[in-house]
Order: structure tokens, then C-alpha cells, then sequence
């Protein structure tokens, strides 16, 4: 998982621009988000409750406690992908000190869009949210010394139910996608690099679950485990099989 681990700078910078402001920012009206601009109020809603599905995710006890360093691998993964994962919904939020344009206008047809923008840390946002029907798009933009240009983009459910987002490096291609999906008896979550490192949770709700990894079209690892936290580890590079008892 080397080229997963480019994340941790990526979530450690959009954490920051995200949640931020410049000490020395001018004083400017806050957005009433509660109560003035419904769209934007239902979409950081929906935001909420994709963090919330994934922050509720879990696996098996006989899977946590479980001393065999296979399962302990299994658990580790799981942990990194889910908290990387519901990070990015936390990049969504928006400081007291943006403003906005756009509010209630029928900016692109039908949809509604709304615009805010704020600077922290030297580093300016434009950060723009959709009324797609259905879905609420996200088209997050910056201006900085290093980085100018559309950083990430994304959708969410009304409902929660599904996320998926795509972050860009500054040539415009893409650097990373994520995505989340919850049926009435699955939930899985997807996290894709441009070097191609694929990882695939998928979480059944009988307890049962699977992480695949691949490199390229690849499948490297398979992990899976019981509804009692039983499972094994198959290596298909070197062709072998580990299991471990609950």
C-alpha cells in the first residue's frame, strides 16, 4: 500500500484549508447555513449522514481481538481505509468566515448552485455545491503558491446512501477516488490511486466481510472473514493461504 500512503499529505492539507481561516482575514458576514440556504443545509446533511454510515461500520470482535498477525493485518486495513475514508466528508464543511454567491439562483438550468469562498493559511477557496435531484455535486477549487486549479470533486446521495471523490493534481489528472455505496445488506467502500493501487472493502450485514487489493488490474491480497471473525489471507503473488480461527 505505498502509494496509499501519498494520501496522509493530501488529508493533512485539505483538513487544514478546509477547516481554517487566516487570523488576519478581514471580519465578513457569516452564511446563515441553517436556516437561509436550504440547499446548502441538506447537502452538508447528506454529507453528515455518509459520515456517519461509515463511522458505523465495523467488523467482528473475533476480528479486533485476534492474535493471529494475519487477522491483525485484516484489522489494520479495514482501520486505514475507513478512517481515510470518512475524513473527506470533513473536507466539505464550510468556515464561519466564507461568503457566498449564488444563493438560491438557477445558476446552471435547474440546478441550484451555490458558491462560497475563504482563505486560510495563505490559500484561497472557492468551493461551489449542487442541487443535482437526486444528489448534491461538490466542485472544490484553490488559489495557492503551489497549487491553483480544481483540487476535488464529488457527489453525495440525499439519502447517504452513496459518495464518491475524485482528487486532481495540479496537471488536472487524477490523483486519487473514493467512493462509498450502502445497500440494504452491503456497504463497500473504494479507494483507487493514479498509480492504479486499488483497495475494496466490502461489509455484509451478517457480520461477514472481504478487502481485496490490487496493483493494476491485478488482485494481490484477498482478505476475508466470518460473521464470527474466522477468515484468511491469500497472498496470489506468492500463492499461499493463510486462515485464522475466531
Amino acid at each position: 500500500m505505498k502509494s496509499l500512503l501519498k494520501i496522509i499529505p493530501i488529508v493533512s492539507l485539505l483538513t487544514i484549508i478546509a477547516c481554517g481561516s487566516d487570523d488576519n482575514a478581514d471580519t465578513q458576514e457569516k452564511p446563515n447555513n441553517n436556516n437561509n440556504n436550504t440547499t446548502t443545509t441538506d447537502a452538508l446533511g447528506s454529507v453528515s449522514k455518509v459520515g456517519e454510515n461509515i463511522q458505523a461500520i465495523d467488523i467482528p470482535e473475533g476480528l479486533k481481538n485476534n492474535d493471529d498477525p494475519r487477522a491483525q493485518e485484516a484489522e489494520l486495513t479495514f482501520t486505514y481505509l475507513k478512517t481515510l475514508t470518512s475524513s473527506f466528508s470533513s473536507f466539505l464543511l464550510i468556515p464561519d468566515n466564507a461568503t457566498t454567491t449564488g444563493l438560491g439562483q438557477k445558476n446552471l438550468g435547474i440546478q441550484n448552485t451555490t458558491t462560497y469562498t475563504w482563505s486560510a493559511n495563505g490559500i484561497t477557496i472557492n468551493y461551489a455545491i449542487t442541487d443535482k435531484g437526486d444528489s448534491y455535486g461538490y466542485v472544490y477549487n484553490i488559489i495557492s503558491p503551489d497549487f491553483s486549479g480544481k483540487l476535488f470533486e464529488g457527489a453525495s446521495k440525499k439519502d447517504g446512501s452513496s459518495f464518491n471523490l475524485t482528487i486532481f493534481e495540479q496537471d488536472g489528472t487524477t490523483s486519487l477516488m473514493v467512493t462509498y455505496d450502502k445497500s440494504a445488506s452491503t456497504e463497500t467502500l473504494v479507494m483507487t490511486t493514479s498509480e492504479g493501487e486499488k483497495i475494496e472493502f466490502v461489509s455484509l450485514s451478517n457480520g461477514s466481510g472481504s478487502i481485496k487489493v490490487f496493483e493494476g488490474a491485478s488482485l494481490t491480497t484477498e482478505m476475508k472473514w466470518n460473521a464470527d471473525g474466522s477468515g484468511s489471507l491469500t497472498d496470489y503473488e506468492e500463492n499461499e493461504t493463510y486462515t485464522w480461527t475466531a
